[in-house]
């Protein structure tokens, strides 16, 4: 049988080829950097504000080593994010390694997990470069000026007010607790107990006569009580003991059989 012929919209894109170079992990790193500027920039502390406060705090003759420092700091920004990157992200990783090292020594274990979920796999050497030259910087200044900057720059932005929160609704929300069974089509739902020993004790005390107690074992009793039940079901009479008594001892004769269900079933 004969291949029907393309048409004229897949021909046109018969030549499009496969991307063979593309890799997830550097498409992943670059997600990673694309979001640089929505994650610090947008509410943090950014790179002008650092350089303005340390302009306005120092004195000439020690801003012209702080300088060098603040480029090695963009630099190493550069190594951290990739040089192909602009200068908004190069400045926005600066701002974030000053933030993350403004207050440490030396690059420990929770900073390069912090850098390594923001940009991804990194040199390490970037990052103690970047702690030395934040170091330097804040060896000018008080622990406690650097810490005012961060605060500064948060109660900024401290009265934003998250979308939403201004909503009020019209209507009263029930808190669910974790424990609560819910409903199922809107109705409680019906308790099975798998506890057939106890099925039959109730069983017995609906369809038994007083002075009968619940078994304990299970006996011919209550195949005898079931027979009785349908044969009154079926016949709508008192059905006579000799007629229930015959049909036990056939099903008792069929429950012991060693034939077949379809042998069976033709007995029955």
């Amino acid at each position: 049988m004969a291949l029907p012929r393309l048409t004229g919209a897949l021909r046109s894109f018969s030549n499009v080829t496969k991307q063979n170079n593309y890799n997830e992990e550097v498409a992943d790193l670059k997600m990673k950097r694309s979001k640089l500027h929505e994650q610090i920039v947008g509410l943090d502390v950014t790179w002008k504000k650092i350089v303005k406060f340390l302009n306005e705090n120092l004195e000439k003759s020690e801003m012209q080593s702080v300088n060098e420092d603040l480029k090695d700091i963009l630099q190493a920004a550069k190594q951290i994010v990739g040089i192909d990157s602009g200068k908004e992200a190069i400045e926005s990783a600066a701002a974030f390694l000053f933030k993350t090292f403004h207050l440490k020594d030396c690059v420990g274990h929770k900073e390069t997990k912090a850098i390594k979920q923001m940009f991804g796999p990194f040199p390490s050497s970037s990052a103690t470069v970047a702690c030395d030259a934040t170091n330097r910087i804040t060896s000018h200044f008080h622990p406690d000026s650097l810490t005012a900057l961060v605060q500064m720059t948060k109660e900024e932005y401290g009265n934003r007010v998250l979308f939403g929160n201004n909503l009020a609704f019209s209507f009263d929300m029930h808190d669910l607790d974790y424990f609560d069974e819910l409903p199922i089509n809107g109705e409680p739902q019906k308790t099975i107990s798998l506890d057939y020993k106890k099925f039959l004790n109730e069983h017995f005390r609906e369809h038994s006569t007083p002075e009968v107690k619940p078994v304990e074992k299970t006996n011919d009793s209550f195949l005898w009580c079931e027979v009785e039940k349908y044969l009154n079901a079926t016949l709508n009479e008192m059905t006579e003991a000799t007629r229930i008594e015959d049909l036990c001892c056939t099903l008792y004769d069929m429950l012991a059989s060693v034939k077949s269900g379809d042998e069976l079933q033709n007995e029955v």
